[in-house]
């Protein structure tokens, strides 16, 4: 999947249209159109801030490894659980 697709499918799962999400990010319309084309080349820091405001970090850390969403999605999940078992675990030994 590519940069621009990714970024289209986040603003799209968020239900911005392209000038809500222009107006979130202080740009134009015409600017995020442009990035989700391919047309213009999208810093990551602007990439970073278009995951969060669409609150779709996993769209995005899935495209920088070219790994699934799901899978991410799935592997974040892993993580949080192994964080809160550690946590019991340290927690009943201090």
């Amino acid at each position: 999947m590519d940069l621009g697709a990714v970024l289209k499918a986040a603003r799209e799962r968020r239900g911005y249209t392209q000038e809500q999400l222009a107006d979130r990010l202080n740009r134009s319309r015409t600017c995020i159109t442009k990035f989700e084309r391919n047309s213009k080349e999208i810093s990551w820091k602007e990439a970073i801030r278009w995951g969060q405001v669409t609150n779709a970090q996993d769209l995005l850390i899935a495209a920088m490894v070219a790994t699934d969403p799901i899978q991410i999605t799935q592997i974040i999940e892993q993580i949080n659980q192994l964080s809160q078992f550690v946590g019991m675990v340290l927690g009943g030994i201090l």
